[in-house]
Formats: structure tokens, sequence, C-alpha cells
């Protein structure tokens, strides 16, 4: 295929459709510069984004063809809705900023080795998600779903997660910073060789959830610990406040002495795990089970 004809189409069933530059690029979540620099030839899209293309132009693939001469079939311009479902973009690779993809339903392909600034996923579907090596900077993805999503080898900064489902999800050697995770659902997540620190964690679920080989540093847990495990963590100016931790294994850890518990609630199981350790049990209420 022709890079300069491949444009000639572009421009053509871009005008046909009523759009600007500008609005496609919007739907394309790239630069307006992009949309142009593929029109004038300089560049050609790949064959993901030319699948995106046909379907917000309403033109079939083989229209991008030398050999297809044709005119778009629709020249009605996609809801909100279609825009949600025709999202296949594997979004690996790219620098993102000030995107909003707010609502999206099938936001499940990989961003491996991206950059996310600024940019919105408020109740975004993302599961599974997969992260590789990204630099994820003051996002919002309040009420968003990660179920199962993994997380590897990245660094999360200054992000809202608020009432985030994180369920089943595992986090490997990431680094997780300065963000709220408010009410956020930690059931049966799994984090590993990681770093949290000062995150605000109020109220979240952490049920069945592990950690191991992890450090906190400078948090303050608010909620309920059920069925939980430590195995060989770190703590650093850790705080249990109000929290309740039942069944919850500590084990092999580090700095122990650093954790303050504040009107907590514990079984007498935990307790056990907690003592064996070292840690001092003032500030617990040892409970039934």
């Amino acid at each position: 295929m022709e890079t300069k004809s491949i444009g000639r189409k572009i421009a053509e069933a871009r005008k046909n459709s009523q759009l600007s530059q500008a609005k496609l690029s919007e739907e394309l979540f790239i630069s307006p510069q992009a949309v142009g620099k593929w029109e004038r030839g300089g560049s050609m899209p790949d064959i993901i984004s030319l699948n995106k293309l046909a379907k917000i132009l309403k033109v079939d693939l083989n229209y991008f063809s030398e050999d297809f001469d044709s005119t778009p079939q629709n020249n009605t311009k996609p809801t909100a809705e279609e825009k949600a479902i025709n999202n296949t973009f594997d979004f690996s690779g790219g620098i993102w900023e000030d995107a909003d993809f707010s609502g999206l339903k099938n936001l499940h392909q990989q961003f491996r080795e991206g950059n996310l600034k600024n940019c919105q996923f408020i109740g975004a579907t993302l599961s599974p998600l997969h992260l590789k090596d990204n630099q994820i900077i003051q996002c919002d993805f309040t009420k968003s779903d990660w179920q199962q999503s993994k997380v590897e080898r990245s660094s999360l900064t200054k992000n809202t997660f608020e009432q985030t489902n994180f369920s089943k999800a595992s986090f490997l050697k990431s680094y997780i910073k300065n963000g709220s995770m408010v009410g956020a659902n930690f059931s049966e997540a799994t984090f590993d060789h990681c770093h949290l620190q000062q995150l605000k964690c109020k109220h979240a679920l952490w049920q069945k959830t592990k950690f191991t080989q992890t450090s906190f540093e400078q948090m303050t847990f608010v909620g309920q610990f059920e069925d939980c495990a430590f195995d060989g963590c770190g703590f650093k100016k850790v705080t249990f406040e109000n929290a309740t931790l039942v069944n919850t294994f500590f084990k092999n850890n580090r700095k122990l002495k650093d954790i303050r518990f504040v009107n907590c609630k514990a079984d007498a199981l935990t307790c056990a795990f907690l003592k064996n350790e070292g840690v001092k049990l003032d500030g617990i209420e040892v409970v039934e089970e």
C-alpha cells in the first residue's frame, strides 16, 4: 500500500464524514499532527489504527487499498457507545497525556511500556489490564475495574484509585506512591516485591490479600483485614488505626517495631502472629472470631 494514496483516502473519508483532523484525532486518542502527517503521506497508520479508522469513518478496511476506489458507505458519525465497543487498540509503547478514557467498557488491551499522565479512566473497565514497565502519573481511576489485571515493574505516582476494584489483581516489583485508594477492593489481590508509600487507604477492603517481600512506608490503614498474609515485608512509620484484623498472617517481617496500632481489634490467632514477631499489642483489643 502506497503511503500517499492511503493519506489521500483518509482525508477524503474524513471530509465525507464531516470530521476535522482535531476531532478524528480525539476519537483515535492521538495528536492532530499525527493525523495530518498521515494525510500528507509523511507516515502510515499501522494495521490496528487502520482498522480503527475504518470503523470510525464507516468504510470497509479494503477502502485503503490502492485497488479499491470507493467512497464511504455511511457518513453517520459513530455514537459514544459504538466508539467504546469498537475500541480495540493495543496502547503499548504510547505516551498518553490529558486523555479522557472515562466510561469506556472494553479498555482491556495492553498498555505495556507506555506512559500515562493526567489521564482520566473514571468508571472505565480495564479488566484484565496488563501493565509492564509503565510510568503512570496523576491519573484518575475512580470506580474503574482492574479485576485480574497485572502490574509489573511499573511506577504509579499521585494517582486516584478511589473505589477501584482490584479483585484478584497482581502487582509485581512495582512502586506505588502518593495516591488515594480510599474504598478500593483488594480481595484476593497479590503484592510481590512492591513498595507502597504515602497511600491513603481508608476503608479499603483487604480480604485474602497477600503481601510478599513488600515494603510499606508512611501509611495508615483504616479498614478490615481478613485472611490476609504479610510475609517477609518491611514497615516504616506504618499505623493501623480503627482497623480490624481477622486470621491475618505475619511472618519473617522486618521493622515491625515501626508499626503502631490505634483503637484496633484482632482475633487471638492474629495477635499470636504479631506477638511472635515481637510486636507490642498496645492499641489492640483481642476479640473472639
